[in-house]
């Protein structure tokens, strides 16, 4: 038993690495599962292979190991699909994704999901054109190695056969790879329908350096960053041609506009008109009049003059020539200038007043910020400032003009930066869908590709992670519900009995969030309220739901904390700034001044008819979507202002959080309706390096994602599965009728019916039944066996490898005593006929 073959490799926690093989010897095993109530301090040496093949021996503590849930590891370190894997949990699915990351294989198969790992590297042979018209067929997801393309050839080739509208879900943390993913379907689906050199699938396809050039951003761990959710349905005729297209977004980061942390920029298009004529031609050409607060002190780089170029080509593709071009650079400009303009306070009678004084950071005292911003918005300075530095309200059927203070009017500039970034992002998409959406009111086929925010725990968590964070509870419970179909599909096709699958859904957790009573209810309420705050919406959640500590609980240090327990983790979020960003509305103020512009691109996307229109629902939903990721930034909506000046009225009813939740619903209700495929993506390391992989945050991630409540789910009932040849090929031995200690029981016992030796299959089924009764394992309690698999429930393959093993040393044992026996004997007749030889001997002379 001292034998290393027979030492147990399994997993054990560890504080650097989550989870560490290691090698225990079978008669230390032995020995903690005999003796229950070891003393603390007993300590066993084991053997722990480290993740950079460093073998080195430990001491470790008797309570580490848990006798009852050892997770063992597999003898494949390499498994295309994990589902297959002997052992399926979370530990041997961290090592198997790290051991094909560094054989340059980022894809792997969890059953239908594809979990792409992020290989900061380029691999063309991976994408080249033998790939794509490789992956062409429905069987390629199932016949070939993974890859993502089996994914987008399976929703296309089941769009085609079934005419079912699929979806593609793609999710992960920033730097994760989501836009790169994004971009590998859509050429792929593409190349599928019609070539890349079809005229509408090159619009649809070049388009997307226009939606990258003012939705994304450089940030800490990407250069290229998402910084919007999109749903991107791609419409296909009958025939499978691409034939138009249609984005949706979702969750704008407005507030970047304003704010970046440091070691951030903000959005592209920005750098990218710095490299462009248009600043000399708006008067802006001399490097050393400012530094433009809006831009984090980050200088345009060689990379944006070349995007700029791709971005003017998108635009022209889009319809919307130079004239048209330049009115929207303006407005980008425009904003920047808006972020110059330095607000001061001044007093009379005792009464704080506001006023625009000067440009900031500027090194010509000459120049005029606030001359060159109204010359660009297309408004007179005095109008500018005055809609800015005060506000005008309605009492008694009077108007009077309120002043504010100074950190009000810095937050009504701010705001109105925000909004019209936004409502030119939002004019550009409709401007996008107008050109690629399909005319016809014909029906057609659809592949939508979902590219959201993963899930969000940060160390200081608002109201943007708060969005974020049930859009992906939202998203998991679909997640969770497809698994479970997909899981129940399987047992049906094997026959195998499935009633009595469970798993653990989170529908209670989105009840707290949406519900009638729930956190967005409360937030509703509250900002209703003439002195709403944050305390007090806190002490109402917490009065609530103080029985339902299984969902939500509050620190006992803070009045303005609440924890959610979320399917991923724990989050708990800071309240202040909820009212806010929930209100999330312009003062009318600023919103006429829009609408008084002589600039008509700026008066358009302002319009009310625009904001208003629910015939053209998108304007208005994402112009309404809550801003994310507002690290620090004040965000001035029209209730907080109206309460700070002494009124209530508000401009309207709507606010971010419910217009977010209607959208979410709608977004699930879409996808309900479609056929759903899921990929993955993981980020290895924060450093961006192909030789490194970082199992902390790897972890988190598969968690974050819900790769191991997938898992959880598909091995819900029967841990482990095996094809009946393998199981035969594995166990044979202990089918065996030679007595044994592992069982004492005749075959002639065995209730098995000569009914089921009948072909290949019944001569396989008959076996896997002998070995079970064998053991006296039971079904469907202990196993169940399928057409073609045979399905064990929890601790059974641990059961039969070390029955086998003891099977295995009992067989060595009868070698060994039948060889020691042979070997006495042959000595004794040797020693025997050696002194019969000596006696004769002696006898004849003497």
């Amino acid at each position: 038993m001292s034998d290393p073959s027979h030492a147990i490799r399994c997993f054990i926690p560890d504080d650097v690495y989550v989870w560490l093989p290691v090698e225990i010897q079978a008669k230390v095993m032995n020995y903690l599962r005999e003796k229950e109530n070891l003393p603390r301090e007993t300590i066993f040496e084991v053997i722990a292979t480290l993740p950079n093949a460093v073998i080195e021996k430990r001491h470790l503590a008797a309570a580490a190991i848990d006798t009852n849930h050892i997770y063992y590891q597999n003898e494949s370190r390499n498994v295309d699909d994990m589902i297959r894997l002997e052992h399926l949990h979370e530990a041997a699915v961290l090592y198997n994704l790290q051991y094909r990351f560094f054989q340059q294989q980022p894809y792997t198969y969890i059953s239908k999901i594809c979990i792409a790992v992020n290989p900061y590297r380029q691999l063309p042979a991976l994408y080249d054109v033998k790939n794509q018209e490789l992956y062409s067929t429905l069987d390629s997801l199932l016949s070939l190695p993974p890859h993502i393309y089996g994914i987008s050839s399976a929703a296309y080739s089941h769009m085609l056969s079934f005419s079912k509208q699929q979806s593609i879900l793609v999710s992960g943390e920033s730097g994760a790879g989501k836009t790169e993913s994004n971009k590998i379907i859509m050429m792929h689906l593409a190349s599928l329908a019609g070539g890349l050199d079809d005229h509408t699938v090159k619009k649809i396809i070049q388009i997307n350096p226009l939606l990258e050039s003012f939705g994304n951003a450089s940030t800490m761990l990407n250069d290229n960053s998402s910084r919007v959710g999109r749903f991107t349905q791609l419409q296909f005729d009958t025939n499978g041609a691409l034939i138009g297209s249609d984005c949706r977004t979702y969750l704008l980061e407005k507030s970047r506009v304003i704010h970046q942390h440091k070691n951030e920029r903000n959005f592209h298009i920005f750098y990218q008109l710095m490299t462009s004529e248009y600043i000399r031609k708006f008067g802006l050409d001399d490097s050393a009049i400012l530094e433009f607060n809006y831009l984090n002190g980050k200088k345009a780089t060689e990379r944006d003059k070349i995007c700029f170029a791709s971005t003017v080509e998108a635009l022209h593709l889009i319809g919307i020539d130079t004239i048209k071009q330049e009115q929207v650079f303006e407005l980008i400009v425009g904003i920047l200038l808006l972020g110059q303009l330095d607000i001061s306070y001044y007093s009379i009678d005792t009464e704080e007043r506001s006023k625009i004084v000067s440009c900031s950071n500027s090194s010509k005292n000459d120049w005029d910020c606030l001359t060159s911003c109204a010359n660009l918005l297309g408004l007179s300075k005095l109008a500018i400032e005055k809609a800015l530095c005060t506000r005008t309200m309605s009492v008694a059927n009077e108007t009077v003009t309120v002043q504010l203070r100074k950190d009000q009017a810095s937050d009504c500039r701010d705001a109105l930066a925000k909004a019209i970034y936004a409502n030119v992002f939002t004019w550009l998409i409709g401007t996008i869908n107008s050109l690629l959406r399909r005319k016809e009111n014909n029906p057609c086929n659809i592949i939508g590709i979902l590219d959201i925010f993963g899930f969000e725990h940060l160390d200081y968590n608002s109201f943007e992670q708060f969005c974020i964070n049930y859009a992906n509870e939202k998203l998991q419970q679909k997640f969770s519900q497809d698994v479970f179909k997909t899981v129940q599909l399987e047992y049906i096709n094997e026959g195998v009995i499935w009633e009595h699958v469970e798993f653990v859904d989170n529908q209670e957790v989105i009840a707290l969030i949406e519900e009638r009573l729930g956190i967005i209810s409360l937030l509703n309420d509250e900002i209703m309220r003439p002195k709403g705050n944050e305390e007090s919406f806190v002490l109402k959640l917490k009065s609530i739901y103080k029985d339902e500590q299984h969902l939500i609980e509050f620190p006992k240090c803070s009045q303005t904390h609440f924890t959610i327990k979320h399917y991923a983790d724990d989050v708990t979020y800071q309240s202040v700034g909820f009212l806010e960003k929930h209100r999330d509305a312009l003062l009318p103020d600023l919103s006429n001044l829009m609408r008084s512009s002589s600039k008509e691109l700026l008066r358009n996307v302002f319009s009310t008819e625009v904001l208003m229109d629910e015939g053209n629902h998108r304007y208005s939903k994402a112009i309404n979507a809550p801003s994310v990721l507002a690290n620090g930034a004040r965000e001035l909506q029209e209730g907080y202002s109206m309460r700070s000046v002494g009124t209530i009225k508000t401009l309207s009813t709507r606010n971010a959080g419910t217009q977010f939740k209607n959208n979410l619903n709608e977004l699930m209700a879409t996808l309900r309706n479609t056929n759903v495929h899921y990929v993955r993506c993981i980020k290895p390391n924060r450093c961006n390096k192909s030789d490194e992989f970082d199992h902390l945050m790897v972890t988190a991630q598969l968690r974050c994602a819900g790769v191991v409540e997938a898992i959880r789910i598909a091995r819900a009932v029967y841990q482990n599965w095996l094809r009946l040849e393998e199981f035969q090929e594995r166990f044979w031995i202990l089918s065996s009728n030679i007595k044994n200690p592992v069982n004492t029981s005749p075959i002639s016992e065995l209730t098995i019916s000569r009914n089921d030796v009948d072909g290949e299959t019944g001569k396989l089924k008959y076996t896997c039944k002998k070995v079970m009764q064998f053991l006296h394992l039971t079904s469907p309690e202990d196993y169940q066996i399928g057409f073609t698999r045979i399905y064990l429930s929890s601790g059974v393959l641990e059961l039969l490898e070390r029955k086998k093993s003891e099977r295995f040393d009992f067989f060595a044992w009868r070698i060994q005593h039948t060889m020691r026996g042979f070997s006495c004997r042959l000595k004794y007749i040797r020693q025997r006929q050696a002194i019969l030889k000596i006696q004769v001997w002696f006898l004849s002379n003497y």
